[in-house]
């Protein structure tokens, strides 16, 4: 049961990184701040940051017994072609997104 609430945990936090920066809810926030709407990336990148930290917490929680080093899950044998593909899009999604943002702008520097 609470591997299920460190799930619902991770999916609540996602939805909620991902409606935050959403096209509405910045198209809001630049209507509510005003000239303030330049530090709202960076207060975004705050605030998903010090979210985290309790679903983080929890993690740990739920998995203190579990000693350290110790394998939860290999992918080893039918599993080995999934992590791979898995990789090759983690990696093409980066690469994609490193060409599309200025990393200035989505860190909330610039």
């Amino acid at each position: 049961m609470k591997t299920v609430m460190l799930i619902l945990l991770w999916t609540v936090w996602c939805a909620l990184h991902s409606a935050l920066i959403s096209e509405t809810a910045t198209r809001f926030f630049r209507r509510r701040l005003g000239g303030r709407y330049r530090y709202f990336r960076l207060c975004y990148n705050g605030f998903a940051l010090v979210s985290l930290l309790p679903v983080l917490a929890y993690g740990r929680a739920v998995y203190r017994d579990v000693p350290d080093g110790a394998v939860l899950f290999s992918w080893a044998g039918g599993w080995l072609p999934v992590w791979m593909l898995l990789w090759g899009i983690v990696v093409f999604l980066f690469v994609q997104g490193a060409r599309a943002y200025d990393l200035g702008a989505f860190s909330g520097i610039r």
